[in-house]
């Protein structure tokens, strides 16, 4: 009877062991398909700058943001345009150069009737780790550098009153791809670079792990360099596709330690 207990309680062990890891639910998991499950809101952004001495010349660019069946297989996916039809008639460098074109999403961890973040799962910034397939289209070279940005928020007034009702920033991760005119899905880590604290969080507030729960607001920016000749056209897109940002939970490890606990209690009897 003993041994029939005993191959009862390691047959699990081996079988959690053996059997794929467990993930916990996914922060964020967008397809882009599905608009009941889609981000907090959406935003693009084309930026230009250049001078003698250097001046804005953002009045000359204009972006959108859309959905499209441009996605990978033909789903849909989200897509930031950078139109640079007025810069045509302004002189090149050192009198202008072109910067680049992006956009992002924000995705809300919030108690929104009492101001409180709901936070994030672990203090660890290596427990989060990420995909997203991306594309460009309109460049005449064969990709672009580019940027992953995570940024992670407060709630407003965090950090004290200010005039402003957003989120306040509080850190951002920024990790450099090169991004081909063919999907690629790039696997990124928030341990992957080091996180850049906002110039306005206090230098004794500078810590995730001890800020983790105060986690609102999660935004994820794709920002395309100008380092691929894109033109001064409408034609310059970013497409984006099947973004996830996941835990990895220590439930799995929890789990057979509980197990093993209960196997060793069972052979002390």
């Amino acid at each position: 009877m003993q041994r029939r207990c005993l191959i009862a309680l390691v047959a699990p062990v081996v079988a959690l062991a053996a059997g794929p890891v467990l993930r916990a639910a996914p922060l964020i998991d967008h397809t882009f398909d599905n608009t009941a499950n889609m981000p907090g809101y959406q935003y693009a952004y084309a930026y230009a700058g250049g001078g003698n001495p250097q001046t804005g010349r953002d009045n000359l660019t204009a972006s959108r943001v859309f959905f499209d069946p441009t996605g990978v297989d033909g789903s849909r996916a989200l897509v930031f345009g950078g139109d640079f039809t007025g810069l045509a008639g302004v002189p090149p460098f050192p009198d202008y150069n072109y910067t680049g074109f992006g956009g992002g999403f924000g995705t809300f961890f919030m108690d929104w009737e009492n101001n409180r973040a709901l936070g994030l799962p672990s203090p660890n910034l290596s427990d989060y780790t990420g995909s997203v397939a991306l594309a460009v289209l309109g460049t005449s070279g064969t990709g672009a550098n580019a940027e992953i940005q995570v940024q992670l928020q407060m709630p407003d007034d965090f950090f004290g009153p200010d005039a402003g009702t957003d989120n306040d920033p509080f850190g951002q991760i920024n990790i450099p791809v090169r991004v081909g005119t063919e999907y690629q899905t790039f696997d990124f880590a928030l341990d992957q670079r080091p996180i850049v604290y906002d110039a306005r969080v206090p230098e004794a507030q500078r810590d995730f792990a001890a800020n983790y729960m105060n986690i609102g607001l999660i935004g994820i920016n794709f920002n395309v360099d100008a380092g691929a000749p894109f033109g001064n056209d409408d034609d310059n897109f970013l497409l984006v596709d099947n973004v996830t940002l996941v835990p990895e939970p220590g439930s799995a490890a929890v789990l057979l330690g509980g197990l093993a606990l209960g196997l060793t209690r069972r052979r002390r009897k």
